[in-house]
């Protein structure tokens, strides 16, 4: 690295912040710095401030949070909706464990992949690539909380013409997608 910023200073390319109209930051002050090297700060609004001004360990905290809070609505919806008509499920693992008919197991299941996904990402919580992981996760989790609403927008049409039809109808015409509970199995 320092034999290329010799070899640039050489050819007369500028290889310092200041003379490249970057400001440096030092911690406790501006960490945006300033865009166009006019020593301005750049506006912003005040909670994107605060969240860039976090360290990137309490950052992937809180990502993780909202992932655990995320698959905790998804997991509630999901038992939801295969207890009271079924579902269509596009998950082939998750089709998978449902038409083994234990919620204990799809709990057990979700419970298992959250927890290890959440250990993997706060172990590793000080390094780029887990704040970029969790931020995937968060961005999935959230794409699947806008099919939820649109799922749960048109359910009632979707049971409605169900509720004429036996699951094992439902579950050839729709692929093997369609997966149900039986609405007791939930009960302690």
């Amino acid at each position: 690295m320092v034999r290329a910023a010799q070899a640039l200073r050489r050819i007369g390319v500028a290889t310092d912040p200041p003379a490249m109209g970057m400001t440096l930051s030092t911690p406790g002050r501006d960490l945006a710095g300033s865009l166009d090297g006019s020593g301005s700060r750049v506006a912003r609004e005040p909670w994107l401030d605060r969240l860039v001004r976090l360290r990137r360990s309490p950052r992937v905290c809180l990502l993780v949070a909202a992932i655990i809070v995320l698959s905790v609505v998804d997991l509630y919806l999901t038992l939801m909706f295969l207890t009271h008509g079924g579902m269509l499920e596009s998950n082939p693992l998750a089709r998978i464990i449902i038409n083994a008919g234990s919620p204990v197991a799809l709990i057990g299941w979700k419970i298992g992949t959250v927890t290890l996904s959440a250990f993997i990402l706060l172990r590793a919580r000080r390094h780029g690539v887990a704040e970029i992981g969790a931020w995937v996760g968060l961005a999935v989790l959230c794409w699947l909380g806008g099919q939820w609403i649109g799922y749960v927008n048109h359910s009632r049409d979707l049971h409605l013409a169900a509720a004429s039809l036996d699951d094992q109808y439902m579950h050839n015409a729709t692929n093997g997608q369609w997966v149900s509970l039986a609405p007791g199995m939930l009960a302690p």
